[in-house]
């Protein structure tokens, strides 16, 4: 499944560059740098930072946004990935449309699937690519709002389970497990 992912992402890189392309965009975004011990977790959270500056460049564009995502309360997996990939591929096919992009990418091939790290620093990179479509990299403000958001989803969900968040968790019994 993690080719697919893969494979999915870069197209999406692939569709990004060409509504560059189309738009004019003149910035040299950096190279994300690679990071080990990613987990799909981890590439779950980077597609909902691709997610939001899609978003982002819609209402810039005045393009109306697709609906949006909900976490399941699971283990992500590489199909969750791989279905925010895919949201977020549509929702650029949207900017092309209004942009009047009639070009299409060649789909990339489908390739052994290789290490969860480096389909994270594909997405990064991916991600690197939309700030200039949204306006500009990401500020203090935006970290700031993410932040709130994560810690409102662990409130919510400590809430859920019956857990305190933001202390530490009880000390466990000889017997059990956590």
């Amino acid at each position: 499944m993690l080719a697919h992912v893969d494979r999915a992402v870069r197209d999406l890189t692939a569709e990004i560059r060409l509504l560059r392309d189309a738009l004019g965009a003149q910035d040299a975004p950096p190279e994300a740098s690679p990071l080990e011990d990613r987990a799909p977790v981890h590439l779950y959270v980077k597609t909902l930072e691709v997610l939001a500056k899609v978003t982002t460049s819609q209402r810039r564009l005045g393009v109306s946004p697709g609906g949006t995502v909900v976490a399941p309360f699971r283990d992500i997996d590489a199909a969750d990935v791989l279905v925010n990939v895919e949201h977020a591929r549509n929702e650029l096919a949207k900017l092309k449309s209004y942009a009047g992009v009639e070009r299409s990418i060649a789909p990339a091939a489908l390739e052994p699937a290789p290490a969860p790290a480096r389909v994270y620093k594909r997405l990064a990179d991916a991600s690197f690519l939309l700030d200039a479509l949204r306006g500009g990299p990401l500020a203090g403000d935006d970290v700031y709002y993410h932040t709130a958001a994560a810690l409102g989803d662990v409130a919510l969900i400590s809430s859920k389970l019956g857990a305190a968040a933001g202390r530490r968790p009880p000390r466990t019994q000889a017997a059990r497990t956590p």
